[in-house]
């Protein structure tokens, strides 16, 4: 699988830096200028971040879970430094790694949810700091949350997101750890005599948990656990190239959660909803060159903090007015710590169901949550969060709002620009797995009318399961889900939304007009609205409204050709062949390299009696399936290609 790579950084920033590299590199070969070395206070040449994706601290031996989970990552955290109590800002994948890799929090870089907006031009990340130090970047992601389309690649020479081989679920591609590394490694070693920062990120343990059967049979009862060791392998196997390469006594090499899972705390299943402990509270192990520190950080961090305090301790400056912190000296037993402080969190994912969103303050002993009944957690005595204090801490409440206030208030705080490629197979993907799709608005003030998000978690856990249901083609099991659903939220567009497509899944087209029409109703020119009143109405032998709903929804198609050939089905049902040619001829040449949109493709060209084309375009969709190991997919071609 070819890397692939691209220009770093954005717009004049990036002149700046090439022309800082090359005169760098002119001066060094003069021995006018000495970058890198000497100015490390670590003693490392080159940097490895590995993150891992949904791992709480306490999966780990090194926080207190069992030793036997993740001996590898256990390892490295003997050799090092650790940090006892990290908090990440938001359990959203990609908002986290913004954070990380650049030391803003989710209220100033401004993304707040895994789809749908970029990550501004002017954010610097870490990538773009050491490029300017001279280091080769690279990154290896293994998940398509962080595809490159969100901006994360600002900085990276290299930004590896090719997943196109990769096995894929119902939730889209996720490339396994160990071929990641494997990636990874086989850049280091094109690399290994110049300076480099390597990012690489692992997707395992998050859901669905699907461990390899030798790690499912050593951890029959919790699946979760058995991915957390299929990540822990992976890092093995990135620690075992590092020291065959004689990289290891030259590189400082860092690993960090993104985020938690609630794994049914709260009446929480997985992740995206709630800011409690369980779901923020990650690891950060930094272990030095020749494992020059070894020892624990009590004082408490947050993931702001990783980008200025792997610039620390690399010599270099970190990105202009960060929110984190430089830790460095606690990392290399110098000087006293610094002063205590609370780190912000947010969610704004019950926002879907019409409550107010989630912003809360972490300190060392108090967590305040800010929402319709507000929450005050003594984390000392009460670390699971069971008893509100609330009422009887309301002279902190009212301290900590004040400077939640501030934070949203902040300037530079609120959204970030959107960006224009988020096709509708990634936003069905990113709705499978819970995440929040809409727009994230920024709320200063509780809206004292608006639901507390505590008291519609049962709601978001339905409406999640039912989602991944629809995904997988379960209608079924999906109706009972979606309908009570929609009970509880009966004005709800998305509510409205999944039961139409429940029902057009089960050929229920008369229960399912009614409630798109809602959904359209309560948030009008919705695509998926629009298109799901169209099929109904096809299967109800209504064409000309068929036509009609199908031509208000082509407009909206974040990635045609769908709605072409679905308006072009709809024509021919009226007999209006010629319109419905030009639009399969408009959009044929979209369709390369897109098994899904080629199969579209040969069901209306077959319906154009051009059966040849037709079987020709399933050949092809079939070859890129198996390219991409989709037996869904797969499964649906070899149906449509039996005789």
């Amino acid at each position: 699988m070819a890397a692939a790579s691209h220009v770093p950084g954005r717009g004049s920033r990036v002149a700046r830096q090439h022309l800082f590299v090359a005169l760098a590199t002119v001066a060094m070969a003069f021995g006018a200028v000495s970058v890198g070395c000497s100015r490390s206070r670590s003693g490392a040449r080159n940097l490895v971040l590995v993150s891992i994706d949904t791992l709480r601290a306490d999966a780990l031996g090194a926080y207190g879970g069992s030793a036997s989970v993740a001996p590898n990552i256990d390892g490295l955290a003997r050799d090092g430094v650790v940090f006892q109590n990290v908090v990440s800002p938001i359990p959203i994948t990609v908002a986290a790694h913004a954070t990380i890799l650049s030391g803003f929090s989710p209220a100033r870089h401004g993304l707040h949810q895994n789809l749908g907006h970029l990550l501004r031009p002017e954010v610097e990340t870490l990538a773009e700091v050491l490029g300017r130090q001279g280091f080769a970047t690279a990154a290896f992601v293994s998940a398509l949350v962080l595809d490159k389309r969100y901006g994360l690649d600002q900085g990276f020479h290299v930004y590896d997101d090719d997943m196109s081989a990769s096995p894929r679920t119902v939730f889209g591609a996720e490339r396994p750890g160990t071929d990641t590394v494997a990636q990874s490694l086989a850049w280091l070693q094109e690399h290994r005599d110049e300076r480099f920062f390597l990012f690489v990120h692992l997707f395992e343990p998050h859901e669905p948990y699907e461990p390899p059967p030798t790690f499912a049979a050593k951890l029959p009862e919790a699946p979760y656990l058995a991915e957390v060791a299929t990540a822990d392998a992976a890092v093995g196997q990135l620690l075992e190239g590092l020291r065959e390469l004689d990289l290891d006594d030259s590189t400082l090499i860092a690993l960090v959660g993104d985020h938690g899972e609630m794994l049914g705390e709260h009446g929480e299943e997985t992740h995206t909803y709630f800011i409690y402990q369980s779901a923020l509270r990650v690891p950060f192990l930094v272990r030095l060159p020749r494992k020059a520190k070894v020892g624990r950080v009590l004082q408490l961090a947050g993931l702001v903090d990783v980008t200025p305090t792997l610039c620390g301790l690399l010599g270099a400056p970190p990105p202009a007015g960060i929110d984190g912190r430089n830790l460095a000296p606690l990392v290399m037993g110098r000087g006293a710590p610094p002063p205590a402080r609370s780190y912000y969190c947010e969610s704004v994912t019950p926002t879907r169901y019409g409550a107010n969103p989630l912003h809360g303050l972490v300190g060392e002993r108090w967590k305040y949550i800010r929402t319709t009944r507000p929450e005050l957690y003594d984390l000392t005595r009460d670390p699971g969060e069971r008893t509100n204090l609330a009422v009887t801490g309301a002279a902190m409440v009212a301290e900590r709002d004040r400077e939640l206030r501030d934070i949203l208030a902040s300037p530079g705080s609120g959204e970030a620009p959107k960006g224009t490629a988020e096709d509708r197979e990634t936003v069905r993907k990113f709705a499978a797995l819970g995440y929040l799709t809409g727009a994230a608005e920024k709320a200063i003030d509780v809206d004292p009318k608006a639901p507390d998000p505590k008291d519609l978690i049962e709601v978001h856990v339905l409406h999640t399961r039912s989602i991944q249901l629809i995904a997988a083609g379960k209608f079924d099991g999906a109706e009972p889900l979606s309908r009570r659903v929609l009970e509880k939220l009966p004005d709800s567009w998305e509510a409205n939304l999944t039961l139409g497509k429940v029902k057009v899944g089960l050929g229920q087209w008369a229960l399912a007009v009614p409630l798109f029409e809602r959904s359209l109703e309560l948030k009008p020119a919705q695509y998926e609205a629009l298109e799901g009143l169209g099929s109904a109405c096809s299967g109800l032998g209504r064409s000309e409204r068929a036509v009609e709903f199908f031509r208000r929804a082509l407009p909206l198609d974040r990635q045609p050709p769908k709605g072409a050939f679905d308006l072009a089905g709809a024509l021919l049902d009226r007999g209006e062949r010629a319109e419905a040619e030009r639009l399969v001829a408009m959009g044929e040449p979209l369709t390369a390299g897109r098994p899904e949109a080629l199969l579209g493709l040969a069901r209306i060209l077959d319906r154009l009696g051009r059966g040849p084309e037709a079987a020709a375009s399933l050949e092809r969709a079939l070859v890129l399936a198996r390219e991409r190991k989709d037996a869904g997919l797969i499964r649906r071609i070899e149906e449509r290609l039996r005789p």
